[in-house]
């Protein structure tokens, strides 16, 4: 069938060259009308969403300009007496370009009784033309008269702007019958402002069509709004055409025209800027409304295009026609040119169909060698991790007791000489443990189980980590430490906070070992990426005044197992795996380790790591109700990004954020009258003054209402929690901080409720408590039980899993259980998993920590598989074992 199929198809090859043009003709022809119509759409859209645009810009200019006049109106409204020289300011400011055409003027209402008194009062303004200030009647005829009354009021122009030279202009009174008083009597007597209908040009006075705005000026100093009388009025007029001038001055602006209609059907053209009658308009085909509502008129704004056709030319288009039809004859061609050589193709293609099945049978040959080498690879992989485990756990096991009988020794009386004894044993179980430790490392790098953590973390924390550990050996060798942020840093950031940790140790442990005099420096910066906003990269500068390296050995510095010469290994120690190991961890986070160095000078090392930087400082968590009072708080963090945060949060909520980016600009804030600062929100490490300089200069300040203090940082709660007494800290919170939490807390602090932050623990106490601990070998025991019952702890002793299990079947008040792994009779997988099972709940609910010289993770995590709760590593690290028990315990 598919040969009968493939042979009618190319049986009548000669007809498809004549189907394939007379396809591509057509379908040329039906895209290019296509295009053209889609042109015409677009460009109807383009000029609608144009006009769009000029009749809001236009709508907010009329908006504008009756702002402006209600400014001026509130002025006269708000002040007993406003002078010529006030009202001028006054305008200029309002009016900051006057525009052409445009007046202002001040209608002063002046009851009968009171008319002396006012025109004594204009009299005394220092404007030179109110020396002789009076009041008159104006006549069409240019005739004055001496002024008349209207409903026991005289209605006085008295200021305008800018200046007029006309002397009958200041004080005309303003009757009825005047040619403005239609428009500004019912204003007096309605007490609402208006905007009139379009009026012509006036000749000798405006050039242009014209408008008016009128809006009463009533007093404010009466509690009674129904008896109060309207004192003035302030009226202007405006060219109609500026409110386009300002509004259509871009090129796209003469592609329209413009037609702006009264509520009486006036309408003004632009850019004609007449006056038509509306019967004598047709309006275009294509046009845009948009009704304008303003005080008592309603206006509508009609723009049309030039180009009511919708023609613009696109000769693009018939190019790409033209090129549709040449396409269409190459395609002609190609498929002549193409049938023709199909017969040629077809065998071709058998001979190519051969050799392909011929390397498919050599792939599927090399693919199964390559599975038996992966397959070997792994049996090696797997040797050499029970090799290391087996390794770590025999070499531990023992250390374990020699440093633990080293530590128990020191407890006793010594004499120097013993002293000095015990501590180089001590320094050299460690040093073996710190080999073991490189060792493990290495290898867990090198075969990529290495698995970064990626968790929030401060820069201060790492800088503090660095002083913990260096700063005496500093003070005993007697160089200069330090450790210095260099340009802009956002100390919040996420990553694996020990690896870095673990990378700056070992630098600034191998400078400080070959240093002997002079100084270590650590400069941090920062680099941002160029392709994300939080993507960064970290560089840590670590220089010294040490022996240097000969720029033959740098090439091998980074070569494990290997350091500079044979000299330096027997003269400063060491395994050589701690650069190798700082190496792949900067390249496991997108980074490398760069050495320059000078023989007897010292070197430069720069470690970069890629980071991301931590933004989130709160945890956006459901819907927050609303903080009333408006309650100043106080928010002081040297990350700009965070205060960023804190302060739109705080705003959501209804509170007022005072935010400053440093301690000493918060000071100044508390001291600052014009603030009722109720709660202080602050970060811990801040540069300059950090937290805790800054909260003791806060309780010097001894404010009279000391405001609710919150601590959040990303910084390690533990060590902020020791000084929260003494500094009156509140509330300590963690970056990131869930934002229901934060607004609890605030709620707090503002209602005055107590901290209910549980008091900070001073260290774990074992006091009452009974420990079951489970080893086999019997210097451990000693060492174990010593350190446990030196903190107060009650301890029992199982020499293996049968005789732990055999203890809690007993009647017993064991609180946790420190249990080792490998025993004789039942090890301590097998001890949990029955432990684990036990009917009574007590028993099989009891804590169980893993006390094991196995550290690697693949074993912790079958540890912690079968039911154990923990793991601590040994040699026992009582402060590590501590930590570990303290969340365990009852």
């Amino acid at each position: 069938m598919k040969n009968k199929i493939k042979s009618l198809i190319f049986s009548k090859t000669h007809y498809y060259p004549w189907i394939v043009l007379l396809i591509g003709t057509v379908f040329s022809a039906f895209m290019y009308q296509s295009a053209l119509t889609k042109q015409k759409e677009s460009t109807l859209n383009k000029y609608q969403n144009r006009a769009k645009i000029y009749a809001k810009d236009i709508e907010a200019e009329f908006s504008r300009s009756y702002f402006q006049i209600s400014s001026v109106a509130n002025l006269f409204a708000s002040s007993n007496w406003v002078s010529y020289a006030e009202f001028t300011a006054f305008v200029t400011r309002v009016f900051r370009e006057f525009p052409e055409g445009r007046r202002i003027s001040n209608i002063i209402r002046i009851p009968a009784e009171q008319l002396n008194e006012v025109i004594s009062q204009f009299r005394e303004d220092p404007t030179p033309q109110y020396r002789d200030f009076t009041i008159f009647d104006y006549t069409n005829k240019k005739q004055v008269f001496p002024a008349t009354e209207v409903d026991g009021h005289y209605v006085v122009l008295s200021y305008t702007f800018p200046q007029i030279s006309d002397n009958s202009f200041i004080g005309r009174n303003i009757l009825r019958s005047s040619p403005i008083g239609p428009l500004i009597f019912p204003v007096i007597e309605n007490q609402k402002p208006l905007i009139s209908d379009f009026s012509k040009p006036i000749e000798g006075i405006t050039t242009e069509p014209f408008i008016l705005y009128v809006h009463p000026i009533l007093p404010k100093e009466t509690n009674n709004l129904a008896t109060v009388d309207t004192s003035g009025l302030i009226v202007s007029s405006q060219y109609i055409s500026s409110l386009f001038k300002q509004n259509t001055n871009d090129s796209e602006a003469v592609s329209f025209s413009f037609l702006l209609k009264d509520k009486s059907n006036n309408v003004f053209h632009y850019p004609q800027k007449k006056l038509l009658n509306a019967q004598d308009i047709n309006l275009p085909k294509i046009s845009f409304t948009f009704p304008i509502q303003l005080v008592n008129n309603h206006f509508e704004l009609i723009i049309s295009p030039i180009d009511q056709n919708l023609d613009s030319p696109n000769r693009l288009l018939f190019a790409l026609f033209i090129a549709g039809i040449l396409l269409t004859l190459a395609l002609t061609f190609i498929t002549y040119s193409l049938l023709s050589i199909h017969s040629n193709l077809t065998k071709e293609v058998a001979r190519k169909t051969f050799e392909l099945v011929k390397q498919k049978n050599q792939l599927i040959s090399k693919n199964q060698q390559l599975a038996v080498a992966v397959e070997e690879a792994k049996v090696s992989e797997n040797a050499k991790t029970e090799f290391l485990a087996n390794m770590s756990h025999e070499i531990r096991t023992p250390l374990n007791g020699v440093i633990g009988l080293t530590d128990l020794l020191k407890q006793t009386e010594l004499d120097n000489q013993q002293r000095e004894y015990l501590g180089k044993l001590t320094f050299s179980g460690k040093h073996l443990l710190t080999v073991i430790n490189d060792i493990l490392d290495f290898s867990k790098i090198d075969s990529g189980n290495i698995t970064l953590e990626q968790k929030a973390f401060s820069i201060y924390s790492v800088i503090d980590n660095l002083k913990v550990s260096f700063d005496e050996q500093a003070k005993a060798k007697g160089i200069s430490f330090n450790i210095q942020i260099v340009g802009e840093f956002y100390p919040d950031l996420i990553g694996d906070v020990f690896r870095i940790n673990q990378i700056l140790i070992n630098l600034c442990g191998n400078a400080f070992k070959f240093t002997e005099t002079g100084s270590v420096n650590v400069n941090i910066s920062m680099n941002t990426a160029a392709n994300s906003d939080r993507e960064v990269e970290v560089q840590f500068e670590v220089v010294d005044t040490g022996v240097g390296i000969d720029d033959t050995d740098i090439n091998s510095l980074f070569t494990k197992f290997s350091q500079a010469d044979t000299s330096t290994t027997r003269k400063y120690g060491g395994t050589g795996l701690g650069l190798a190991i700082s190496q792949k961890l900067c390249h496991s986070m997108g980074g490398d380790i760069k050495v320059t160095s000078r023989k007897n000078k010292g070197s430069i090392f720069k470690a970069s790591i890629n980071l991301r930087l931590n933004k989130n400082v709160l945890v956006s968590i459901g819907k927050h109700d609303y903080i009333p009072g408006n309650v100043d708080i106080l928010v002081v963090d040297d990350n700009p990004i965070a205060l960023e945060v804190l302060s739109d949060f705080f705003i959501k909520i209804g509170v007022r954020p005072i935010a400053v980016l440093t301690a000493e600009e918060g000071l100044l804030a508390l001291q600052n009258k014009n603030y009722d600062i109720k709660v202080l929100v602050t970060d811990w490490t801040m540069p300059i003054m950090d937290g805790a300089s800054f909260l003791k200069a806060v309780k010097q300040l001894e404010l009279i209402s000391p405001p609710k203090i919150i601590i959040i940082s990303a910084y390690e709660t533990s060590i902020i929690e020791n000084t929260k007494v003494q500094l009156n800290v509140d509330y300590v919170l963690s970056k990131p901080c869930p934002s229901d939490k934060l607004f609890n807390t605030i709620e707090q602090c503002i209602n005055q409720i107590d901290s209910l932050d549980p008091p900070s623990d001073q260290g774990v106490d074992l006091t009452k408590v009974h420990v079951l601990v489970v080893e086999d070998n019997e210097i451990n025991q000693v060492v174990i039980s010593h350190l446990l019952v030196d903190k107060g702890a009650k301890v029992t002793i199982a020499h293996h899993g049968r005789e732990a299990v055999d203890l809690l079947n007993q009647p017993n008040d064991f609180d946790i259980i420190l249990m080792d792994i490998h025993m004789p009779e039942m090890d301590g997988i097998q001890a949990t998993k029955i432990i684990r099972a036990h009917e009574n709940p007590k028993i099989s609910q009891l804590p169980i920590i893993a006390l094991s010289a196995n550290v690697l993770e693949k074993e912790v995590a079958s540890y912690l598989a079968v039911g154990m709760n923990a793991h601590s590593g040994k040699p026992v690290n009582i402060d590590a074992l501590l930590t570990t028990m303290g969340p365990l315990l009852p």
